[in-house]
């Protein structure tokens, strides 16, 4: 590279990944930090320490790349650093919708430079379960599933108008971002799911929903603009545990586990929250996806 700068280097625990990190580090001119791939929640105190890195590498799937994201998007929301984080991802894995091609190893120095930046915004998620409120951000998708099979979700969301479903089923809402993932696997409304146009819509679309219940509405799927903000109250006669939520690259605030009143654990920041209410919005926080500009 023609100056010298800081790069985190996020490295996916699996032999392919490790292998080619090896290689890279021998043509890139500048310094490395090795940022720990984790799934856990990482503290204030640790991104600290990576508040100067104005680029990350992240060398493995789409799962390192969506951890990287999430430690950039974190960086900027403490205003941590002077300008917004980028992250480039080199695929190893997968699917690798969110990263680049291995290529030319001699190459990557030049691609880095010359990437084009993808605007992401993420989904900001707020939840409450008896009483207790949670805070999340996503950045593919959010998942809210039925934990019973009378569950029932009142949907309301502001565009034009304001407007409103119930459905006996799940939810997922999705970003352009994630559209590749496993979107497709989840949905079980009309046969043509929607695309999404661009980075400014969410695709909302109904998980296995009862189409069939005439006491609800049917399953549904619509293209709505981020600046939305979506409105699910859980119903359930049961009262127990509701629904719960589950997204890509999990986050939670606390690395607490969350238990009810006699202290039974209904949920924890391994994958799965339980939820009576969620608010869904548009992140403020932006963060930067570089993407090799013959894939731009």
């Amino acid at each position: 590279m023609e100056t010298a700068e800081t790069i985190g280097i996020i490295v996916s625990p699996n032999p392919k990944a490790c292998v080619l990190t090896a290689e890279l580090l021998s043509v890139i001119n500048g310094q490395i930090i090795d940022v720990p791939f984790q799934n856990s929640y990482v503290s204030t105190s640790h991104l600290a320490q990576y508040g100067h890195i104005n680029q990350f590498v992240a060398v493995g799937g789409d799962g390192a790349c969506l951890r990287a994201l999430r430690i950039a998007y974190e960086i900027g929301k403490l205003s941590l650093c002077k300008k917004t984080p980028v992250v480039y991802g080199l695929n190893c894995g997968h699917i690798g919708a969110l990263s680049n091609q291995i290529g030319c190893i001699a190459d990557i120095p030049k691609r880095l430079k010359n990437a084009v930046h993808q605007i992401i915004n993420p989904l900001e998620v707020t939840s409450s379960f008896r009483g207790k409120i949670s805070h999340y951000t996503f950045f593919n998708e959010v998942i809210l599933k039925p934990f019973a099979n009378l569950t029932r979700l009142k949907i309301n969301w502001q565009d034009k108008e304001q407007c409103h479903k119930e459905i006996r089923g799940g939810l997922m809402i999705a970003t352009k971002l994630g559209e590749q993932a496993v979107n497709a696997c989840n949905y079980t409304g009309p046969e043509d799911i929607l695309p999404i146009p661009d980075e400014s819509s969410w695709r909302m679309s109904t998980v296995q929903a009862m189409s069939n219940d005439l006491t609800c509405d049917k399953a549904f799927q619509t293209i709505v603009p981020s600046e939305s903000t979506v409105s699910v109250e859980v119903v359930n006669p049961y009262q127990d545990r509701n629904a719960y939520l589950v997204g890509d690259s999990y986050y939670h605030e606390t690395e607490s586990v969350l238990t009810d009143e006699t202290e039974q654990q209904i949920g924890a920041n391994a994958g799965v929250l339980f939820v009576e209410k969620v608010l869904v919005s548009s992140a403020r926080q932006l963060v930067l996806l570089a993407k090799d500009r013959q894939r731009s």
